[in-house]
């Protein structure tokens, strides 16, 4: 309940178009997951979405749309956005949600994700959509990822990075899988309104690669995944730093324990 009551309150406190319609949509969901009703098929702000598993979904809309993880201020109507790891496409709608003529790249390099992304966005009808089934590294053509056995349908609960397999999915057996993968900065070629990423430990070498093209990048919002070998955050911060992006750091660990993994959110604006 405190959660549920928390989420009003936060959603009252923005300058969201269509406040009232997201309460009682917040409402309507947090009553369905209560009483156990997982729907395939959901309409959100006007969209309808076809979801694999609603318990992913729920989690999703919480984070996005009332934690407001991928929120953003921009000055122009029409917005140019990657979303990289674009998922079945809860984070693209509301970037359209938000703003509605905006240009989005997906790449969501899952192949049921993909699927679902590219129904939904076909169920809705929308223009200015580009989505790629790839993932993104430092480098053009395959990269491997390890999946969950008992992942929800759609969900792919997955890491490039081996040691965070283990790390996230330490309780299940693991699928490796190999994913065609390709370099974002083939895509960046006008001013980037808003970065968005979420690529499971591919971060930093995603980073280094636009490195000579961030410049035209004026807002960025990352799911960091943490693991100093392999991912490093001072790699990160070095790139937002050389550029001139004021960074903000988002997380709720209150203890460091050796040997773990952690995921923080990072927030940066062009100064």
């Amino acid at each position: 309940m405190y959660e549920f009551i928390r989420s009003i309150t936060l959603i009252s406190k923005t300058t969201l178009r269509k406040k009232p319609l997201l309460i009682i949509l917040w409402i309507k969901l947090y009553l369905m997951r209560h009483f156990g009703i997982t729907p395939n098929v959901v309409s959100v702000m006007g969209f309808v979405l076809h979801v694999p598993d609603f318990e992913s979904f729920y989690s999703s809309f919480r984070q996005i749309f009332i934690d407001l993880n991928y929120y953003f201020e921009t000055s122009t109507k029409r917005p140019v956005i990657i979303d990289a790891g674009a998922n079945i496409g809860v984070s693209l709608f509301f970037f359209r949600y938000l703003y509605p003529n905006a240009k989005v790249m997906c790449f969501e390099p899952d192949k049921i994700n993909f699927q679902y992304l590219k129904k939904n966005l076909e169920k809705n009808k929308l223009a200015n959509i580009y989505l790629y089934n790839v993932a993104l590294s430092d480098y053009e053509g395959s990269i491997k990822f390890w999946t969950r056995s008992d992942m929800a349908g759609g969900d792919i609960g997955a890491s490039n990075v081996a040691e965070l397999r283990h790390y996230y999915h330490a309780k299940s057996d693991l699928t490796e899988v190999s994913v065609p993968c390709t370099q974002l900065s083939r895509f960046i070629e006008e001013e980037i309104d808003l970065l968005k990423l979420d690529i499971e430990g591919s971060e930093s070498d995603v980073l280094l690669d636009v490195s000579e093209q961030f410049s035209q990048i004026k807002n960025m919002v990352m799911e960091y995944h943490f693991l100093p070998e392999k991912n490093p955050l001072s790699t990160i911060l070095n790139v937002l730093e050389q550029h001139k992006h004021v960074y903000k750091i988002i997380g709720d660990t209150n203890d460091i324990k050796l040997h773990e993994s952690y995921n923080f959110v990072i927030k940066s604006k062009q100064s």
